[in-house]
């Protein structure tokens, strides 16, 4: 979502000192802190059919969420207006400190072999629908898509094709996330609705 609302390559000074822009990171933040927290739910849910792979999967991709989601998230909220306000010039260099590449590096690195990882027991046919797990295929391959889409400075004119991949990923994984923890709810609720009243807690996953 804030790829189109504030359209451009990068937080420029006036982007970052924008009370909206800094809402909608802590809203970002916000958000993945949420999403962390029910991970733990969706393994629980099938935690004999996630195997190792399937399992480091789900905590890279937990992982990913604390830092973009949360840590990025807020350092863009609290540290950039801040950083716009003292010393604008700082802003104009993308680059940013050398450890910065190093952080991104290994986080989409994290993201993409979390994706394929979670998919390999979707894909078997061991938790939810297949189609979930080609869904994270094609977000992990959006990731890698993204490395070579030609970036400007701040200030450039915005572009729409690195726009809609910095959203697209996000979105793919969210919504095969979401479907998991949908399918696995219902799953839940029906066995509990069952003729026997009770089932086994191990079955239900909980």
């Amino acid at each position: 979502m804030e790829a189109f609302v504030f359209p451009g390559n990068g937080p420029s000074n006036r982007s970052a000192q924008n009370s909206g822009y800094i809402a909608l990171n802590i809203l970002n933040a916000v958000g993945a802190i949420l999403f962390v927290y029910g991970m733990p739910g969706l393994f629980a849910r099938w935690r004999h059919e996630w195997g190792g792979l399937g399992t480091a999967g789900l905590a890279l991709i937990g992982l990913v969420a604390m830092l973009f989601g949360v840590f990025l998230s807020l350092l863009t909220a609290i540290v950039l207006p801040w950083l716009a306000a003292k010393a604008p010039d700082l802003m104009k260099d993308q680059n940013g400190p050398p450890a910065m590449f190093v952080f991104f590096l290994v986080a989409v690195a994290c993201l993409i072999v979390g994706n394929i990882l979670m998919a390999i027991p979707i894909l078997r046919g061991r938790v939810g629908p297949r189609w979930v797990g080609y869904l994270l295929i094609v977000s992990a391959l959006v990731s890698i898509a993204g490395f070579f889409i030609p970036r400007g400075g701040p200030d450039s004119q915005p572009s729409l094709l690195l726009s809609l991949f910095s959203s697209l990923q996000p979105l793919l994984l969210f919504v095969a996330i979401a479907t998991l923890g949908f399918v696995g709810a219902t799953e839940i609720g029906a066995l509990r609705a069952g003729p026997s009243g009770t089932q086994d807690r191990g079955t239900l996953g909980v």
